[in-house]
Formats: C-alpha cells, sequence, structure tokens
C-alpha cells in the first residue's frame, strides 16, 4: 500500500469563537453567527412541522449542535 503523500495546508482552521464572531464580507454589522443561527432556527422549525419525525431536543441545543457540526465541516 503506497504511503499517502501530505498536502500543505495553505490556511490554518481558526478557532471555533474565531470563526462563528467573524464579520461577513458584505455587511460589517452581520457576523457568522447571527446566519448560523437564524439558518438553525429554519432547520429546526422545519423539522418539527414534519408530521413523520419527532424532534427530540430543545432549540437551544438543536442551534448549538448545528453551529459546532457546520464548524466541524469548515474547510
Amino acid at each position: 500500500m503506497p504511503i499517502p503523500i501530505p498536502l500543505p495546508m495553505n490556511r490554518v482552521k481558526p478557532s471555533f469563537q474565531e470563526w462563528i464572531y467573524q464579520k461577513v464580507a458584505y455587511d460589517d454589522e452581520v457576523c457568522v453567527v447571527d446566519i448560523m443561527n437564524d439558518l438553525a432556527k429554519d432547520v429546526y422549525h422545519f423539522l418539527c412541522a414534519l408530521e413523520d419525525y419527532e424532534v427530540i431536543v430543545d432549540e437551544d441545543s438543536f442551534i448549538q449542535e448545528f453551529n459546532n457540526h457546520m464548524y466541524d465541516q469548515y474547510r
């Protein structure tokens, strides 16, 4: 089995706090956390509205886990 050659990292992944509170490029008043929280709330309410799906977590926990998951998938 060939040994994989590591690829150089061009950028270091920011910490969760740096990532979540960074300003978006098109608006100095909006942070990533604002967009992520709105998106997470929309997804949560969509899941709650499904008849054949039972949501077993509260909204705040869902938002926190949603943001953590999105950060883990970031870069």
